[in-house]
C-alpha cells in the first residue's frame, strides 16, 4: 500500500481508492515492461485516472509517484538478493566439487598400495577421511538445495513485514521438502529461521539452521548458520543442536 499523505483536494482520498489506483498503477507499469508497442506516457495515464476517481491531478501524481518509487526500491531489492544467492550458490557448488575431488584422491591413495602392505591402522584412517568428507559433501548438497527457500522467506517479509509461521504460509509442504537432497527434514522456527534435520548418510542427528539477519538499516539480509556437525562447514557455528532436533519431534 502506498504511504499515506495530505493531499491538497479537499475531498479526502479513503484507502480504496488509494489501493485501487496503485493497483492501476502497477498494471500499467506490467503493460509498460512487457509491451514495447505501449506509447502511453506517465503523464497521460494520471489524467485518465484523476478523471477516473473525480480526483486533482496533483494528488493522484502524488499517490503514482510514491507507488512507482516503492516498486523500483523493491525490484533493485529483489535484485541484490538474487546476486547475492547466486554468488553464494556458485560458492557452495566449488565447495562440493573441491571435496569430491580430495575424496576420490583419498581413495586412489589407497588403492595404490598393495593389500598385504597395508596396516589396519592406515585402512582406518582412510575410511574415517573419506566418511568426513563425504559427510560434509552432503552438507554443502543441503545448503544449496535450500537457496530458494531462503529467497522465498526474504520476499514474504518484504512484502508483509513479517516471516511466515509454516511452509503452509507460503505455499509449500512440509513432506515436499524431504527431497532425497540430504534433507530428512525441514520446518521453520521463529523469526524466519530454516531448520532442517539432515539425511541419516550424513550421520545420526545432524542439523543445520539458517537465519536471517537485517543489515543495512534493515535495506539488506544476511543469513547466519549453526549446525552440530564436528568438522569445519564455512560459515557455520557449532553448537550442540539438541534444543533444535527436538523440535523435529
Amino acid at each position: 500500500m502506498p504511504p499515506k499523505a495530505a493531499f491538497s483536494n479537499t475531498n479526502p482520498v479513503d484507502e480504496d481508492t488509494m489501493e485501487l489506483i496503485a493497483k492501476r498503477v502497477a498494471d500499467y507499469k506490467k503493460t509498460q515492461e512487457n509491451s514495447k508497442h505501449s506509447s502511453e506516457d506517465i503523464d497521460t495515464h494520471i489524467d485518465a485516472l484523476s478523471k477516473v476517481f473525480e480526483l486533482d491531478k496533483d494528488d493522484v501524481e502524488h499517490i503514482v509517484r510514491d507507488v512507482l518509487i516503492k516498486k523500483e526500491q523493491q525490484a533493485d531489492f529483489r535484485d541484490k538478493l538474487y546476486e547475492g544467492v547466486i554468488k553464494y550458490s556458485k560458492e557452495v557448488i566449488i565447495s562440493i566439487v573441491v571435496v569430491i575431488v580430495v575424496a576420490f584422491l583419498l581413495l586412489g591413495r589407497s588403492s595404490l598400495h598393495p593389500s598385504f602392505s597395508s596396516s589396519p591402522s592406515d585402512d582406518e584412517e582412510t575410511l574415517t577421511d573419506f566418511s568426513h568428507f563425504k559427510r560434509k559433501a552432503i552438507l554443502a548438497n543441503v545448503l544449496t538445495s535450500i537457496s530458494p527457500l531462503k529467497v522465498m522467506l526474504v520476499e514474504y517479509y518484504v512484502d508483509r513485514g513479517e516471516y511466515p509461521k509454516t511452509l503452509n504460509d507460503i505455499g509449500l509442504s512440509r513432506n515436499k521438502m524431504k527431497s532425497g537432497k540430504g534433507i530428512n527434514d525441514l520446518i521453520l522456527a521463529e523469526k524466519g529461521s530454516i531448520l532442517v534435520k539432515v539425511d541419516g548418510l550424513a550421520g545420526d542427528n545432524l542439523m543445520i539452521m539458517l537465519f536471517p539477519k537485517m543489515t543495512m538499516g534493515g535495506m539488506g539480509f544476511e543469513w547466519g548458520c549453526k549446525t552440530n556437525f564436528s568438522g569445519y562447514l564455512s560459515g557455520c557455528e557449532k553448537i550442540d543442536g539438541s534444543q533444535y532436533l527436538a523440535k523435529f519431534d
